[in-house]
């Protein structure tokens, strides 16, 4: 049996270990001298793979056991008594809405990135906006005061006059680029309040989407099982989200159809959580196969 193992979510947290549980076993243990057979039983399309995907995995997932063994100990067979089964419920919808949000949670946090960038772009563009405008502002009041002293004086000499001429058409060039400045903060504050209800909308889409995720995942959930009972012998597989991870499971779960117990590997097979990230055989898998298959 495997299960789900989760934490909960701050906003959204990925659910990175999978727990496996106690498989429900046959009370007398197959032996490894004649091959486990299995058959596919239920098979759900809304696992997102075809049927033939899911019989490459099954076929990688026991050819892991048949090579260590070095002979056919699990076998596929079309009248087999065990199935293998794809059965879609809560945990593979929990499973796919967590990938879900975290397509979106890296939508979000790419257009926020975004967001923050033109916000930087708008503190610089308004220091610069502000500064000029500053020197800007200094140079119209000296001008005016130049004009109000010639003026109580009855006019300026051609010389100053021609000078506050020049000053004029100066502060009038200044007064073009200072207004190109503030088309410039306005242009980034227009694009940011363009993005504002975009972000919003998808942070609530996303926190209403963890909502439901939480209320589904705050418990173990069974990812796959082996059982044994009056309704025959069967694997079921109820969670996944990638392919490695699949093939890992239905090794677990064939490993219990041949007799294995859970070992105290970390990167095992047959280890109680499935840690691992590779289809690959550990000693303490090696050794369970050599002990229950009595093999040299």
């Amino acid at each position: 049996m495997l299960t789900r193992f989760t934490w909960p979510l701050i906003l959204i947290a990925g659910v990175t270990s999978l727990g496996y549980g106690a498989a429900q076993l046959d009370l007398f243990a197959p032996s490894c001298d004649s091959p486990v057979e299995y058959r596919i039983g239920e098979f759900d399309t809304r696992f997102g793979i075809s049927r033939a995907e899911f019989e490459d995995a099954l076929s990688d997932a026991a050819a892991i056991w048949n090579e260590a063994a070095g002979k056919e100990v699990v076998v596929f067979a079309a009248d087999a008594e065990m199935t293998v089964n794809l059965e879609y419920g809560v945990e593979q919808r929990t499973s796919q809405l967590g990938e879900v949000i975290d397509e979106e949670q890296a939508a979000y946090d790419a257009a926020k990135a975004e967001f923050d960038s033109l916000a930087s772009q708008l503190s610089g563009a308004k220091r610069q906006y502000e500064s000029y405008a500053a020197a800007f502002e200094k140079r119209v009041s000296d001008y005016e005061a130049d004009v109000a002293y010639w003026n109580e004086r009855g006019g300026a000499p051609p010389a100053e006059y021609a000078e506050l001429q020049r000053t004029q058409r100066a502060l009038n060039e200044q007064q073009e680029t200072l207004n190109g400045y503030a088309a410039q903060v306005n242009t980034i504050i227009d694009q940011m309040n363009g993005q504002v209800d975009g972000l919003n909308t998808l942070a609530e889409a996303i926190n209403v989407q963890v909502d439901v995720y939480n209320s589904r995942a705050h418990t173990d959930f069974d990812q796959g099982r082996y059982v044994v009972d009056e309704n025959g012998t069967r694997i079921t597989i109820r969670e996944f989200t990638e392919g490695v991870e699949l093939r890992r499971v239905l090794a677990h779960e064939l490993g219990h159809a041949l007799g294995f117990g859970h070992v105290e590997d970390p990167d095992a097979i047959m280890y109680s959580y499935n840690v691992g990230e590779e289809l690959v055989l550990s000693e303490a898998d090696l050794a369970e196969l050599r002990t229950v298959c009595e093999l040299d």
